[in-house]
């Protein structure tokens, strides 16, 4: 299952990021980036403009890890899910 899970992100990578391309403004929608550690610094700049597209974004810099973030250190990518998750449910309270 993992390896087919694999083959169909890659198979569908193109479209996706013709589609993730398309977007230019996140509004407030609560964005986190995590970039891996070593990153290329074009890439990392990249990665700051993107968190910077929403007034809510930030930018995380995971400094242990690889390009495999979610393997290199998943507590990090948990905790950061958890966060946005958090300040999202945050917003639609004051919304509500």
């Amino acid at each position: 299952k993992s390896f087919a899970s694999l083959a169909s992100h890659m198979a569908n990578l193109p479209a996706s990021a013709t589609d993730a391309a398309a977007v230019t403004d996140f509004r407030d929608i609560p964005v986190a980036v995590i970039s891996a550690g070593g990153l290329r610094p074009e890439l990392q700049r990249q990665h700051e403009r993107l968190a910077t597209m929403s007034r809510r974004g930030r930018h995380i810099v995971a400094r242990t890890t690889g390009h495999w973030i979610q393997l290199d250190d998943p507590r990090l990518v948990v905790k950061v899910i958890q966060e946005v998750v958090e300040e999202t449910r945050r917003s639609l309270a004051i919304d509500d």
